[in-house]
């Protein structure tokens, strides 16, 4: 049976609990961000202003992390691609903050981008599932190897451009690896500012810049598969994350009824996130799935604008249809 990987997202605990029981037999874990012990990419203490909000968030957590014990595996993202301490503060840290939360709180798993607290987490916690972040930017095998010998990893989360890079993706499943991967962030396929994006946001700064360049054709060169595409992605994908801690429970919803459904939708950017995605909605452009050709799967972008137009084909119909200027 397929699996997925799915978001809390700190609101209303016990009404996202009920809402996705209905999918609990696709459920392989739920991830989240714990604010109130450290960073962890797309911290709230770094987006909202607001005391009274950041309080709620992490009172949400906290009795969501109490009430999905044995009912869940419960994955605690350490994933921001830096953490602004030397060794001698990591090892305090660790050992005063991160591993007395894991034991009071039995989590099972987290999610690693420093190789330093993945291999301390795992030394302490040999029973700890140790996932990588896609923030890693894990490309080779050899890289793999020693996270899984040092760290004990069991699952690895390539980055985000891996599903439309086939070859990749097979090397490392036949390599032996695990494989967790992303399917609706709309982030820019081969985005130069992919690293730096990563570390702004790591510090709280919306310093990245437009995802789509400028070009709106751009949300067809983003990294989001589409559901029916599942089918020829399972022989090399273990478990699919969908994304979206910081969306509202009725977006999770639609997003998971689409992809454990494999089901065509109205408009795609309404299940995707990120910023090509929400550029599209800004825009008024109404996208149905279904008009989505299929070469968009495997397309590394290698011959765009040269022997390869059919994405700035597409955009040109929608915008002509959407009578968009």
């Amino acid at each position: 049976m397929r699996k997925f990987s799915v978001p809390f997202n700190g609101i209303a605990y016990a009404e996202y609990l009920s809402s996705i029981e209905k999918y609990s037999k696709y459920i392989d874990n739920i991830f989240t961000g714990v604010s109130f012990i450290g960073n962890n990419h797309h911290n709230v203490r770094h987006f909202s202003p607001d005391d009274s909000e950041i309080d709620l968030y992490e009172n949400n957590v906290r009795q969501f992390l109490i009430d999905s014990l044995g009912k869940y595996k419960r994955i605690v993202t350490l994933n921001s691609g830096f953490y602004d301490m030397n060794c001698s503060e990591l090892t305090n840290w660790l050992e005063s903050v991160l591993f007395p939360f894991i034991e009071a709180y039995k989590i099972d798993g987290c999610i690693c981008t420093d190789f330093i607290m993945a291999k301390s987490l795992h030394q302490v916690f040999p029973n700890l599932e140790i996932h990588t972040s896609c923030n890693c930017f894990q490309w080779n095998i050899r890289q793999m190897e020693l996270w899984k010998e040092e760290c004990g990893v069991s699952v690895f989360n390539p980055p985000r451009e891996i599903l439309r890079s086939p070859q990749k993706l097979k090397e490392m499943h036949d390599a032996g690896f695990k494989i967790k991967a992303l399917i609706n962030e709309s982030c820019l396929y081969g985005c130069p500012q992919s690293i730096n994006h990563c570390m702004a946001t790591a510090c709280g700064k919306d310093t990245f810049g437009i995802c789509n360049r400028g070009d709106l054709t751009n949300f067809f060169r983003g990294n989001w598969v589409l559901p029916r595409w599942l089918d020829k992605l399972d022989e090399y994908v273990d478990i699919y994350k969908i994304s979206g801690r910081m969306y509202p429970i009725d977006f999770l919803l639609r997003v998971l009824d689409a992809y454990v459904n494999r089901k065509e939708v109205d408009n795609l950017p309404s299940i995707l996130t990120g910023y090509n995605a929400t550029a599209m909605l800004e825009a008024g452009l109404k996208i149905p799935s279904s008009i989505v050709h299929d070469k968009l799967l495997t397309c590394e972008c290698k011959e765009c604008d040269k022997t390869c137009f059919a994405c700035r084909i597409l955009m040109a119909k929608l915008l002509m249809g959407n009578n968009i200027q």
